[in-house]
């Protein structure tokens, strides 16, 4: 380091800051990402297995109701592997471009924060949308099963009161959405702090 020029130690000491930046971001992303899958994921859980123990009541002569509860089961499984997809398709995208410069790095972390976003919420309104295609399941299981109207009734409203949980999913999502914002903006200011120049920072300080 002794017969090196002070430019070259700056630019050494700058590269390595930046790498130790870049694999930060990396790492809150993933960890973000997961968590975010993760709180969707526990929310539809207790719902599938509402709608499984809805459906070992049914009779098999009820083909129409069990139909309509396979449909409900089927849209689930596609939204808990479309999240999953989606959230290893950004990290993917995001961790196979090692090569660019930091700025360029931070811009795309940014929209792939927005398209993290916009999947999560095409996903919540998917779980409000279960909750009128149960209403319309309760009127055929009412119009075919007026012994059990009642225990049906019963079931279906505590699948309903696992949905109008979704306040609380959108809250965590929004929560997480912003300390992933404002940290984007925290190394958006280091790495401008960063690219300037070595001489620059003295004469700025004194």
């Amino acid at each position: 380091m002794e017969n090196k020029s002070i430019s070259i130690q700056c630019d050494e000491v700058t590269k390595n800051i930046m790498e130790e930046l870049q694999d930060e971001m990396v790492t809150s992303l993933t960890k973000v990402s997961k968590d975010v899958s993760g709180e969707i994921l526990e929310k539809l859980k207790p719902i599938e297995k509402r709608i499984n123990d809805l459906r070992e009541d049914i009779s098999d002569e009820n083909e129409e109701a069990l139909e309509k509860l396979d449909d409900l089961n089927k849209s689930i499984n596609k939204m808990t592997s479309s999240i999953e997809n989606v959230l290893e398709e950004c990290l993917n995208n995001v961790m196979t471009k090692e090569d660019n410069i930091l700025n360029n790095k931070l811009k795309e972390l940014s929209k792939e924060n927005e398209s993290i976003k916009g999947k999560l919420e095409e996903n919540n309104k998917y779980i409000m949308n279960l909750n009128t295609r149960i209403d319309d399941l309760e009127k055929i299981i009412q119009s075919n099963f007026f012994d059990h109207k009642m225990l049906f009734i019963e079931k279906l409203n505590k699948i309903s009161e696992q949905i109008d949980e979704k306040n609380m999913l959108i809250q965590i999502v929004n929560k997480l959405e912003g300390e992933h914002s404002e940290k984007l903006s925290n190394l958006q200011e280091e790495v401008e702090y960063l690219n300037q120049s070595f001489f620059s920072k003295i004469f700025k300080k004194k």
